[in-house]
């Protein structure tokens, strides 16, 4: 970490440099919180974040949108997916999807960039999640 750095909310998409959050491996499931302060429009204030759209498929088809959930909201990993290749305002990218699960038990699919930076499949893999079925 670099001490003449600080870590708020006027720096916070810089400050991550592109390092990928990683749960406690002990939990199993893996659970994290939705992240979408770095995400467009970019403002690194969790307050002013929109909802995030869970998808019945690997791809922002709003026909195809199954709910919103608020930011910050904690989810469970089950699973990953391959589809359509999602940006954030960093300029991070990838073509992965979460399937996972939120508290009142709605599943579907998001984007890997809303988890604050997202996974490669290479940590998805190790912490024992498959391709979803």
């Amino acid at each position: 970490m670099n001490p003449n750095v600080p870590l708020d909310n006027t720096d916070f998409c810089t400050w991550r440099f592109g390092i990928h959050p990683m749960p406690i491996v002990a939990l199993n499931p893996p659970r994290v919180r939705i992240d979408d302060r770095c995400n467009f429009p970019r403002d690194p204030n969790p307050n002013t974040d929109g909802p995030t759209g869970i998808y019945s498929g690997a791809e922002q088809d709003p026909s195809r949108e199954v709910a919103k959930i608020s930011d910050g909201t904690e989810i469970v990993i089950g699973c990953y997916a391959f589809g359509q290749n999602v940006s954030d305002a960093m300029g991070d990218s990838s073509r992965l999807w979460l399937g996972i699960q939120t508290p009142d038990g709605t599943t579907g699919y998001i984007p890997d960039v809303d988890v604050g930076g997202g996974y490669t499949q290479q940590q998805l893999d190790g912490l024992g999640l498959g391709q979803c079925q």
